[in-house]
């Protein structure tokens, strides 16, 4: 919905529209969350899920060791 702008007469949102970069139109719920991303997740098994949580886990983990062993390096 637009409302009245308080200094002029034109419209100005009342929301800003939330970027939507996965999924097809129509499958957001009303807060903006990608209900194709969910869907595909409740696809797999809860131990698949588990798997991969686990290896993203390990996977920022070794960013950060990366980060910390280059700024440890002496310049």
């Amino acid at each position: 919905m637009a409302t009245m702008a308080s200094s002029g007469g034109d419209f100005a949102p009342s929301a800003a529209p939330s970027p939507r970069p996965f999924g097809a139109p129509g499958q957001y719920d009303e807060s903006g969350v990608d209900l194709s991303l969910i869907r595909a997740n409740m696809r797999v098994t809860p131990t698949e899920r588990a798997r991969r949580a686990e290896h993203g886990r390990r996977a920022a983990l070794r960013v950060r060791e990366i980060g910390r062993a280059g700024r440890a390096k002496p310049a």
